[in-house]
């Protein structure tokens, strides 16, 4: 046996080795991963029974400085279970942001770029949607927040570290909704 196919077999085997550990490393990932897809909510029918809703415009600008501030339809509904809140901001014909709350967990979808986030109770500090949901339920926003009440059922909800903010009013649709 010559030595240099003895090397050529050994450096074969060396990369065999190392894709079958890419491999494994690769299935590991997706394995692991998995376990923190996404999870959906149920969906929402607001037309059942025991829903209040509330109707309204906003204007939100995100923490993210580059991009800009943007004004649209809000509408803002409570279960009477107290156990699931909805938020729906929009534009005609586009959904930029849908949040939901329900139990123990959260659910945001950003439809207009595909961005689907979710988890367990408490939501991410960052986010501006639950604050508006715990003022309109009389509790304080969360340490990183400041609410300012504004006349016509407005208020203007900004972070002070991050700089995101949320403007706007709700009409009184339905009794027991306000903020």
């Amino acid at each position: 046996m010559k030595l240099g196919e003895r090397g050529g077999s050994l450096v074969r085997r060396l990369r065999d080795t190392r894709l079958s550990l890419g491999l494994m490393a690769g299935m590991l990932i997706v394995v692991v991963g998995g376990c923190h897809t996404v999870r959906r909510m149920p969906e929402v029918d607001l037309s059942r029974a025991g829903w209040r809703c509330g109707q309204g415009q906003a204007v939100w600008q995100s923490s993210r400085e580059s991009m800009p501030a943007m004004s649209g339809d809000l509408r803002v509904c409570f279960h009477r279970s107290n156990q699931w809140a909805f938020i729906q901001f929009h534009k005609p014909a586009l959904n930029v942001m849908l949040y939901q709350e329900r139990g123990e967990r959260w659910y945001l979808e950003m439809p207009s770029v595909g961005k689907h986030f979710s988890g367990r109770m408490p939501p991410p500090r960052s986010l501006v949607w639950p604050r508006l949901i715990r003022h309109i339920r009389g509790r304080p926003p969360g340490e990183d927040w400041r609410i300012r009440e504004k006349g016509n059922n407005g208020w203007l909800i900004t972070n002070v570290h991050n700089k995101g903010w949320l403007k706007g009013y709700l009409r009184q649709s339905e009794p027991g909704l306000k903020p």
